[in-house]
């Protein structure tokens, strides 16, 4: 998804319902990939430099990380 979004940027990048695959309930059944993944996600959210706008929802933010959630 990532690099999809930054080779057709500029773009908005929508991520429906961001809850479910950044939970914080610790999913010790995926070998670590939930985490891997959302470390990733984070890594590349500080350090993108094409024009990508993410916008996701969520149904219940307070079990999303405070990475996801915090300004800047």
């Amino acid at each position: 998804m990532i690099e999809v979004a930054e080779t057709i940027s500029p773009c908005i990048l929508w991520i429906d319902e961001i809850d479910k695959a950044f939970s914080n309930n610790n999913n010790t059944g995926d070998s670590g990939t939930s985490n891997r993944v959302l470390a990733t996600f984070i890594s590349w959210l500080s350090e993108k430099t094409k024009p990508v706008f993410v916008v996701a929802t969520a149904n219940n933010v307070e079990v999303l990380p405070l990475e996801i959630i915090r300004k800047g």
